[in-house]
């Protein structure tokens, strides 16, 4: 916990002393399906396959930051592997780094992920230039990074510039419960909320699909009726 702690003061602490330097700020949406995958196909409605990519340089050149934002959990590792990770956004930001002038640092943020989980891009884009891992799933974020990686330097020379931006963070609280989400009655009968519903299984693929209803529920006050969002 203290190193975790120590590690962020450090940065803030680094950023309040750096020195300010005048920039520019460019962004472009892209639609990219193949980077993510809906595991509970229970709502097709919802998706949304926007890659936002925030892109912060000098104005005498050189880019500082490149902010992408975009659905995908970070769950081709799971319990069953016993790792500390950052998961495909880690590789995502890792790859996006390796091919842009300069290397600037390059911040992936969770867009409205929901049941999005990493796509498998092994089919869709080149996963190593050398031997595959023995360890699938580490190829399979080799090949999500390296696709994200494809995609932002494809629309790198497509942004919309400002010149002056004008930045603002904005944070609202709001109800999470059962009631404020939209349950119907008796669509969901965890009245504090609950976990592992259908064992985690991915719905898509299993044949029956699995009971969504079958959850682990969570004892009262055991889960927060209201979240702070920050934009």
């Amino acid at each position: 916990f203290r190193h975790l702690l120590e590690s962020v003061a450090d940065a803030v602490v680094a950023a309040l002393q750096a020195e300010a330097v005048q920039v520019r700020v460019g962004h472009v949406l892209l639609q990219e399906p193949r980077l993510h995958g809906d595991r509970r196909c229970e709502n097709p409605d919802h998706r949304n396959d926007t890659l936002a990519v925030l892109r912060i340089e000098k104005l005498n050149g050189g880019a500082l930051a490149v902010l992408l934002n975009y659905a995908m959990h970070g769950t081709v590792l799971d319990f069953k592997h016993g790792a500390l990770s950052g998961d495909a956004p880690r590789l995502v930001e890792d790859k996006v780094r390796e091919v842009l002038p300069g290397a600037p640092l390059v911040m992936f943020l969770q867009s409205w992920a929901g049941d999005m989980s990493p796509g498998n891009a092994l089919g869709e884009f080149k996963a190593s230039a050398v031997a595959p891992h023995t360890f699938e799933p580490l190829d399979r974020m080799e090949a999500l990074g390296r696709g994200d990686a494809d995609v932002v330097l494809a629309a790198w020379q497509t942004m919309a510039w400002q010149d002056n931006p004008q930045l603002a963070v904005a944070s609202v609280e709001v109800g999470i419960d059962r009631g404020l989400i939209g349950y119907a009655p008796g669509q969901f009968e965890q009245p504090d909320g609950a976990v592992l519903c259908g064992a985690g299984a991915e719905a898509c693929a299993d044949d029956p699909p699995p009971d969504m209803g079958a959850c682990i529920p969570l004892p009262p006050g055991g889960a927060p009726r209201q979240v702070r969002l920050t934009a």
